[in-house]
Formats: structure tokens, sequence, C-alpha cells
């Protein structure tokens, strides 16, 4: 073996090498030896044996150790890359593989590159990383490239660091720097609200910070006790005063809220429908046959009107100055008369007749046509009438001597239509609708009423459109 390492050792300086093929050893110039089969096994071949290798690259890129070996082989030999399997082939004499395989062993180590969650108390997480990227890009001394991330989390307010152990520890120095309370106290703020109202808003400020702390879920004992909040009603603003991390959350609600919200015109006709139906036909008459010896008679129905009889009486009642109203005698619809009246010196039989005809259909009455117009879930009203006056209870002072101060005592009450929506727009094009309807008015008779009676009708109904 000494002497066969010998004469390979010969043949490399003169360029050649032994390739052995079954049991014969071909002598091939080494420029040409990697397209010739070699053996894969370092361990089995001697140092000067021709070999290819392949490592698997479990921490690095494959592609980016090629241009570092590459001087390492000689001209002849053959280094190669596979990003996709991330595996590196190499043809060289067996000791140049091995050495190249120590090579990798040593480079091909596991980061310590890892991602750590650091919470701020104090500090905004998104200022903070801000400030920290400007220091982490800038270059470094040594020329090496920064391989420091930096994220922030508002919902948690922490910062997300990433990269090596060293830099790791550098940035944690300068957050735990940043993330202390303000010298001067707590941060004051002045917002200006476009559509919410300040004094609303403020006292559901409150109140929700302060059920925060009712229940723990503040992170400090003492947050919610350096909180306060006030309205300027002038400029519809609010004076927000709180630490950092709970300033950050005010304003990330008011943002939220004051938006501008949507409205809703609302055009309603109001309908009275009524099945009212009147129909009267009828005729009444009478005779007079006295003067000649013939028979008398008449009809008389008092209650559907002014007839024969009724007429009558009122002619005979009046004297020969006086006028007769005709217009309260005939009733409504038509009236048709017909008779013969002769003189008192006149012989013959007096007769009158009278038809009456009437017929009336009531359907529907259009009461209002209002138009309203509110924003989403605010109460509209509408109400169009009169006010009537109502005895509510009198005095007359009776059965005492001295001066008499009779009075009445009168509350008055809206008469007329009443209408009172509140729409809740839904996403889509639906919207939800609360309606309250109410319709009055004075009755035509009150007979046995001690005052005016009212006609009522009401509504409340929820709708969807």
């Amino acid at each position: 073996d000494a002497f066969y390492q010998t004469f390979l050792s010969l043949l490399q300086v003169h360029g050649f090498v032994a390739v052995q093929t079954g049991e014969v050893i071909k002598i091939v110039p080494d420029a040409s030896s990697r397209q010739y089969p070699s053996s894969s096994n370092t361990d089995s071949t001697a140092g000067d044996d021709l070999v290819t290798h392949v490592v698997k690259i479990n921490d690095v890129s494959a592609a980016q150790l090629v241009p570092i070996l590459r001087p390492l082989v000689p001209q002849y030999g053959h280094l190669a890359a596979h990003p996709a399997s991330n595996i590196i082939i190499i043809s060289d004499r067996s000791n140049n593989v091995k050495r190249i395989i120590s090579i990798i062993n040593k480079i091909d180590l596991s980061s310590d590159n890892e991602i750590e969650i650091i919470s701020l108390d104090y500090a905004s997480a998104s200022d903070t990383v801000r400030v920290l990227n400007t220091i982490a890009k800038a270059p470094r001394s040594d020329g090496l490239k920064n391989t420091t991330t930096l994220g922030a989390d508002s919902r948690t307010n922490s910062v997300l660091l990433g990269g090596n152990e060293k830099e790791r520890l550098r940035i944690r120095a300068l957050i735990a720097h940043l993330d202390t309370p303000l010298d001067q106290g707590e941060g004051s703020r002045v917002r200006y609200l476009r559509y919410a109202d300040a004094e609303n808003l403020s006292e559901k400020l409150k109140q929700h910070f302060s059920n925060q702390q009712n229940i723990g879920i503040s992170n400090q004992a003492n947050t919610t006790s350096n909180f306060n909040v006030w309205a300027d009603i002038q400029t519809n603003a609010i004076v927000v005063n709180a630490p950092p991390k709970m300033m950050k959350s005010i304003m990330s609600i008011i943002d939220q809220l004051d938006i501008r919200r949507s409205q809703v015109l609302v055009e309603a006709i109001i309908v009275e429908v009524i099945a009212d139906k009147t129909s009267e036909l009828g005729i009444t008459w009478g005779i007079d046959g006295t003067r000649d010896g013939k028979i008398s008679g008449a009809t008389n129905f008092p209650d559907t009107g002014s007839g024969v009889v009724q007429l009558g009486a009122a002619a005979a009642a009046s004297s020969a100055n006086t006028l007769i109203n005709s217009a309260s005698l005939i009733g409504q619809g038509i009236t048709l008369g017909i008779g013969r009246l002769p003189e008192s010196s006149q012989a013959g039989t007096s007769f009158a007749s009278i038809l009456r005809a009437l017929e009336g259909i009531a359907d529907t009455n259009i009461i209002a046509t209002p138009t309203i117009v509110t924003t989403d879930n605010e109460e509209a009203s509408l109400n169009v009438g009169q006010e009537v006056p109502f005895v509510t209870g009198s005095f007359s002072n009776a059965g005492t001597t001295g001066a008499v101060n009779p009075f009445q005592t009168i509350q008055r009450q809206q008469v007329g239509v009443k209408l009172t929506i509140t729409p809740q727009i839904n996403e889509g094009n639906s919207m939800l609708m609360k309606i309250s309807q109410e319709i009055s008015s004075i009755a035509q008779s009150s007979t046995g009423a001690v005052d005016l009676i009212t006609n009522q009708r009401t509504i409340d109904t929820t709708v969807i459109v």
C-alpha cells in the first residue's frame, strides 16, 4: 500500500489520476477524471483516490457555501449545489473531500436567532419600534449585515424582537431605558370631535375604565386612578389625562366612536279607512178630504227627518209676516214635494207628498303626509294638531255670604296626529324601524257627556324594511 500511495502521488504531480474500473486501474488525465465513475465513500479509499461525495446541508443555504468552498477545489474537481434539496456535490481526491466536509460541518451550525416578545408598560410599541429600527438599520463597524428584526403589536402594546443573541441583548437594554414613566407626570391630550357629543362620550369613557378597575382588568393597580377625562362643550372637545398605554387605548376607542352616522328620510302617508255606508229612501204623505166629506190621513216618521207633518206644523205656527227657514226643514240628499193646497174658501181635497232619497259611502281619508329626517338610532317625532281645553274642575262658592268668585280649572290636551319613529340601520340594505302613531279627534256628538269627547287611535309596532 505504501508503494501504491507513492505511485498515486507521482501521478498527481504529473497531472494524472488512477481510476479503478472493476479489476482494471486506468491512468487518465486529471482534467477528465470527473467523467469517470468513482467511489462515494471517503473512509474506504486512499488519500489520493478520486471520490464523489454528496453533503446534506441542514441550517445554512447550500448555494451560499459554493462561493466560499470553490477556491478550495482544484480546477479538475467539481463543486455544485442543488438549492431545491439544499445539498452540495463534491468530486475530488479523497483527502481534499474530507477537508471540505470538515469545513462544512463547522459552518453548518444552528443559528441562535430567536423571536422574543417584550411587553411595554409605559411607552408605545409602535413609537418604540420606529426609533429602534433607525438604530438597527445603521451599518455595523465590522461590515457584517445586521440581522435584527423588530415589529410592534398595538393590541397588546408589545415589541417583537428577532436576531442573534448579542443583538437582542443590546436592543433589550435600549427598550428597558425607553419604557419608563415620564418625569413630568402623565400625558395630556386634547381631542376635538367631529361627530360625537363630547359630554356624552366623556361620561362613557369614565364608566368604561372605572368598570375595568372594579373587575381587575388593568395591568397596574394605579392605572385608572391616574386617568381623568372631561368635556369642553363649547368646542366639542375632550381633554384626556392618562398614562401612555391607556392613552393609546382611549384614542383608539374615540377613533371608532367619532364617526359620521347615517341618516334616514321617512315619507309617510297617514290614511283613515272608514267602512260607513248611508242609504235612505222614503215617502211621507198627507190628505185632507173633510171639505168634501171624504177621508183624511197622514204618515209621520219623525226619526227620519222632516216630513209632511213637520212641514205642515211649521207652516201653521208661522204667521203671515214671518219667513220660514226652509234650509232647517230640508235634510241631506234629494227632497221632492208635490201637492194641492186650495184656499179655505175653495172646495176640494187637499193633499201633499214629500220624497226623500239619500246614499253615501265613506271609503278613505288622507289625514296627513308627514316627512321626517333623523339619524341612525335617534328618535324623531312629529306632532300636527291643536290644543283643546277640557274642564277638570270648578268652584262656585254657593251658600256663602260676601263676594262670590266662581272659577273653573282647565287642562289643555293635544288633539291631532302624532308620529314617532326610531330607525336602526343594519348591515346591508335592511333597516329596523320602531313606529308609534296616534290619531285623535273631537267627537261630533257628546250627548250625555259632561264635557267634550275625543276619539283616539294608536298603533305601536316594529318593522324591517
